[in-house]
């Protein structure tokens, strides 16, 4: 699991010109938009570097266990977090060809299967490496470990985790955080401090 806290240090110093409520209610909407926009930034880079799909980066539902998450602050909690967890993802979610075990099947085995993970390196070519659906209707790559047939294992590329913790998605978090913190702490303090009056 990785995880990034987003934090706003320099805006301490206003503290003292506003009310308490109206301050640290500017404060946690700041935090919770930082992170959510700094979260869609870092998903975008991620992109731009991996060769992998939206909804692949994304927990979706309580059964996930991978993805991209985001953590907002509630209540009197000051902490917002974005968090990357979960196991090495199947490599079959990034560019692979072919894709499918009906494009696999009659094709030479020696030719194996091309795969480009980043955007920067060029296809790779997997000898001995195959598509396949299991019996639950999951579709991967394999390789025979030994033997004819059995036992095969599945091929994995990186985690969620490892990609949000590279540094090209920690320099992007941090560039929209420096860059946008104060325009949007000074846009919460002024609603807040003419609501909360």
């Amino acid at each position: 699991m990785f995880q990034t806290k987003i934090t706003t240090d320099g805006v301490g110093q206003f503290k003292a010109r506003y009310s308490q409520a109206a301050f640290n209610a500017a404060l946690r909407r700041t935090l919770n938009d930082l992170t959510n926009q700094a979260a869609t930034a870092v998903k975008l880079k991620i992109r731009a570097t991996y060769n992998i799909k939206a909804r692949d980066l994304v927990k979706r539902g309580t059964s996930n266990r991978n993805g991209m998450d985001v953590r907002l602050a509630r209540g009197g909690d000051t902490d917002a977090y974005i968090v990357g967890f979960g196991k090495a993802l199947p490599l079959i979610n990034f560019v692979v060809s072919p894709k499918t075990p009906e494009e696999d099947r009659g094709r030479k085995r020696r030719n194996g299967v091309r795969v480009r993970v980043m955007h920067a390196g060029g296809n790779k070519q997997l000898k001995r490496v195959f598509v396949a659906r299991m019996a639950s209707g999951h579709i991967g790559l394999f390789e025979r470990v030994s033997g004819p047939r059995y036992p095969i294992k599945q091929l994995y590329g990186p985690s969620v985790g490892a990609m949000l913790g590279n540094q090209a998605s920690k320099d992007e978090v941090q560039r929209v955080v420096s860059s946008k913190a104060q325009e949007i702490f000074d846009r919460n303090i002024r609603f807040y401090s003419e609501k909360l009056r």
